[in-house]
């Protein structure tokens, strides 16, 4: 009975690990943003790192480092725009940049416009927030439009949390029944 008990409880172990596991992402988060034209106009990609760290008030912290080493269209474009997907438009706070560009909100993205950041820099972008983290899309301007996945927040999917759950009381159920 005690095997059987102890089996139980690892196997149990074991799927909250891999819930765990599969349901957040790898933080910090590496990616590339990247644009392929083809002939027409020079490949580019930028490194970029995303990192969320949890507030003393159990908010979260969204942290982008973007190093910013080619444009599409030409290889000296500056940087103007970076924006993160937000497609549930969730709320956030203390938006900010280490270079001079303008805080914004479009209907589906935390924004940062009107910058001007040439090449061969590193750019830092940040937001607070209540809502925990997935891999969402992010994109930036340097030229032309560029795209890759990073870090954003979003609501926690109930139907996980709930499957998680109903196996856990599947489990327990059949330990009773022994």
């Amino acid at each position: 009975m005690r095997r059987s008990i102890r089996f139980a409880l690892i196997c149990a172990l074991v799927v909250v690990t891999g819930v765990v596991a599969w349901a957040f992402p790898e933080n910090p988060y590496q990616s590339v943003v990247s644009l392929s034209m083809g002939d027409m106009f020079t490949d580019y990609s930028n490194n970029l790192t995303a990192k969320v760290t949890v507030n003393p008030n159990g908010s979260y912290h969204y942290e982008y480092t973007l190093s910013y080493q080619c444009s599409a269209y030409l290889d000296s474009e500056a940087l103007t725009e970076f924006s993160v997907g937000n497609m549930d438009k969730l709320a956030f706070t203390n938006q900010g940049s280490n270079h001079a560009f303008t805080n914004s909100a479009s209907n589906n993205s935390v924004l940062w416009v009107n910058g001007s950041v040439g090449t061969g820099n590193t750019v830092k972008f940040w937001y607070d927030s209540i809502y925990t983290y997935k891999v969402v899309d992010v994109t930036l301007s340097g030229g032309l439009p560029s795209s890759g996945n990073t870090l954003g927040m979003v609501i926690p999917e109930p139907n996980s949390i709930i499957a998680l759950l109903t196996a856990l009381g599947g489990f327990a159920f059949v330990l009773k029944r022994r």
